[in-house]
């Protein structure tokens, strides 16, 4: 079964608008995660380390600092990014009924 010339256009102008929408969600993740590491970071890393070497011992202060830098980070643009993807999405939706 063929497509119809106008949902084969529509389905690429879907296409466009979805793939502008997920670089969009990346780059404001990757700056929102810019600003908010650090915060998150210096609030949390004490604690992880005072954890880490009252159960684990004593000697790994700069390896914990160095990974929980690099999950701190990880979460924060994965939970920003799927944030921004779903208000996307959903304000998207929300307009589309609205207008239709």
């Amino acid at each position: 079964m063929q497509n119809h010339p106008q949902q084969q256009y529509n389905q690429a102008g879907y296409g466009v608008f979805m793939e502008t929408l997920i670089w969009l969600s990346n780059l404001l993740a990757i700056i929102i995660t810019f600003f908010a590491t650090p915060e998150v970071y210096n609030r949390t890393v004490d604690f992880v380390i005072r954890f880490t070497a009252q159960n684990y011992g004593m000697g790994f202060d700069e390896y914990v600092s160095f990974f929980w830098w690099l999950i701190t980070a990880g979460v924060i643009f994965c939970i920003v990014r799927m944030s921004v993807s779903t208000l996307f999405v959903m304000g998207g939706l929300t307009l589309a009924a609205k207008l239709l």
